[in-house]
């Protein structure tokens, strides 16, 4: 399980902490009304989509070790941020 906190950059756009599963490589969350699909490398790279209604946030990022980083940002375009997780088997 993943804490994943997502801060935006502009204060008129929320800022989440989410519980993500991570398995065998697949990110699953579901929430908020909220679907994704992703996936981490093994190299530790990551992507992921989350789906709502009209709005895709596209995320990006690297996990090392016991933690995660990364950018992630909406479309259409509107907010974008950091995001981090700490990273609990």
């Amino acid at each position: 399980m993943w804490s994943v906190n997502i801060v935006a950059e502009d204060e008129s756009c929320p800022t989440h902490t989410i519980p993500v599963q991570v398995s065998d490589g697949t990110i699953s969350f579901s929430g908020f009304g909220a679907t994704a699909t992703g996936e981490v490398a093994p190299s530790g790279a990551i992507r992921l989509n989350i789906a709502l209604e009209e709005t895709v946030v596209r995320i990006n990022g690297k996990a090392r070790g016991s933690v995660a980083s990364g950018s992630w940002r909406t479309a259409p375009a509107g907010c974008e941020g950091r995001w981090s997780a700490q990273i609990s088997e």
